[in-house]
């Protein structure tokens, strides 16, 4: 089963976006199929990747002086927080809690913010770049 189909994501036309935005997905669908024991490790992934895809939308956002700049940074701060929260959850053994935080939250909050968020950011550089 996949938590998230590829049909389900727009792709912004941006391509560094587009490409961590897919890999996300691929993490993510990996997170509802891998066994327990392997679960915890997957997870300790996505702060990583998110963390370093944040800085590259941050650079971005400095680079076209994206007027939503600090509302966007405001949200990755945001959601890291909350990923961190539950990861120290699952390093004591809350398996359960972090598969239920992926499949009732992180989903949404991802498609939300690809299809606000991001979509606003990759307008403004479309826009910027003509």
């Amino acid at each position: 089963m996949t938590l998230i189909e590829e049909k389900q994501i727009v792709e912004l036309g941006v391509e560094k976006m587009d490409h961590d935005h897919s890999n996300f997905v691929n993490l993510v669908n990996q997170l509802e199929t891998c066994d327990d024991d392997n679960f915890p490790a997957l997870f300790e992934l996505l702060p990583i990747r998110m963390e370093k895809h944040f800085a590259m939308e941050n650079q971005l956002m400095e680079e076209f002086n994206f007027p939503a700049i600090l509302i966007h940074q405001e949200e990755h701060s945001r959601i890291l927080e909350e990923i961190k929260q539950v990861k120290a959850k699952i390093d004591d053994g809350a398996i359960d809690e972090g598969r239920t935080f992926v499949k009732e939250s992180l989903i949404q909050w991802f498609l939300n913010h690809l299809n606000t968020m991001d979509s606003c950011l990759a307008a403004d550089i479309a826009h910027k770049t003509q």
